[in-house]
């Protein structure tokens, strides 16, 4: 072990600050990389490698779109002028007939009744409700006195990583897209002639690199109960 490696280990966690990183020497922006690694159990890459992975975050804009891998189930990214390392989420598709709660592969989606007759007017008896990442063509929400948003803006301006938004669970009734979880609810959702309102809440954990999206989750849970 370096002299470099011992004097950063405390620093070496995941995220890691972009400037911090900027202002590393070569040697010590490899040392950050290889104990942040390290401190989650994940092999350190070769030394060519990891001299390449620290050079393109050194050069990357504090949102640049760097997606790095590191094992087989995770990479490492850029978020607001952080280096994350998240972990792969494989698609999913879910059919929701009632549940109070869906488990995915990366968090949980709540799925509570609505007492003011808002989010998204469900009959079970007659409506196929699907949870999936799956895209739609045209991934668009409409809502009442508001322009129409795409689905990536939504996620976007909330603050969701590029990496986070492919995998984002998408609320589909009878195979139109009609609710994008604690983002959105397309005003198509508010017109079925009968059901129950149901508030979809999603709630992400820590696989796909969590300190962003918990941190989120729990900023617009607070906006909702105001």
């Amino acid at each position: 072990t370096s002299m470099i490696e011992e004097l950063v280990n405390h620093e070496a966690r995941f995220p890691l600050s972009l400037d911090v990183f900027r202002a590393s020497s070569d040697e010590k922006a490899r040392a950050l990389l290889r104990g942040a690694l390290k401190h989650l159990g994940l092999r350190s890459p070769s030394l060519a490698r990891l001299t390449e992975m620290a050079r393109q975050f050194k050069y990357a804009r504090d949102d640049g779109r760097v997606s790095l891998k590191v094992s087989e189930d995770r990479s490492l990214g850029i978020h607001r002028g952080h280096i994350y390392c998240y972990q792969h989420i494989s698609s999913y598709s879910v059919k929701w007939r009632g549940e109070k709660e869906i488990l995915l592969p990366h968090g949980v989606l709540r799925c509570l009744d609505n007492q003011a007759c808002r989010g998204v007017r469900v009959d079970l008896d007659s409506d196929t409700v699907e949870i999936t990442c799956r895209k739609s063509p045209n991934e668009t929400l409409k809502r009442a006195n508001r322009p129409q948003r795409t689905l990536g803006d939504l996620l976007r301006e909330a603050g969701v990583p590029h990496w986070a938004r492919d995998a984002y669970p998408r609320v589909y009734q009878n195979d139109r897209l009609v609710c994008v979880p604690s983002r959105g609810v397309d005003e198509c959702a508010h017109a079925h002639p009968k059901g129950q309102y149901v508030d979809f809440i999603f709630e992400p954990n820590e696989v796909s690199q969590g300190s962003v999206e918990r941190a989120l989750t729990t900023q617009t849970n607070k906006s909702r109960r105001r």
